[in-house]
């Protein structure tokens, strides 16, 4: 069946296989280990095919809410879901204020938006990175980026240009979709 990138990761999910995320889905094209057809979509059949041919044992991690291998597991995945969703809202509550609190004196006045705005981009996304198979971008709280008063526009523009930077498009594009709603 021809589908859509996110339709294919969704399906993906929705089976218990592993690569049930867009940037999981998104990563398996960049890297070859799948294909897509000529105008962006995906044959699930011929790309389930190549992922498994393609996927050694040590790069695959199970899929979130997939069956578990030994009994009693299935409690551990709900709960490992329960956690990182706790983890990464917790940091895009807290990390943004520890920030602002934080004392640059040291760092030229110049640079010191630049350091904060590193700082909140690289806590909020590596967690989400990590967390990737439990946790869905679109779960999570935003982040107040009033907590910096008049630098919040300045700090919140830069963090994302690192999101976009490190991540690539597709989050440029639901940072635009978040903005349009």
């Amino acid at each position: 069946m021809i589908m859509s990138k996110r339709g294919y990761a969704r399906s993906r999910k929705e089976r218990g296989l592993p690569g049930g995320t867009l940037s999981a889905v998104q990563k398996a094209l960049a890297t070859g280990r799948i294909e897509s057809e000529q105008d962006g979509r995906i044959d699930s059949d011929r790309a389930d095919r190549a992922w498994a041919e393609n996927t050694s044992a040590t790069q695959s991690r199970p899929a979130a809410g997939s069956k578990p291998a030994l009994p009693g597991r299935g409690e551990f995945s709900c709960g490992a879901a329960w956690l990182a969703l706790q983890v990464c809202a917790s940091a895009r509550r807290a990390w943004p204020a520890f920030v602002a609190g934080l004392n640059f004196s040291a760092i030229p006045e110049a640079e010191r938006l630049a350091h904060r705005a590193l700082l909140v981009a690289v806590m909020t996304y590596l967690l989400q990175e990590w967390l990737e198979d439990y946790v869905s971008a679109g779960d999570l709280p935003a982040i107040d980026w009033s907590i910096f008063g008049k630098d919040g526009p300045q700090i919140q523009a830069e963090t994302e240009a690192l999101w976009i930077e490190w991540r690539g498009p597709e989050v440029q594009r639901g940072l635009a979709a978040k903005r349009r709603a």
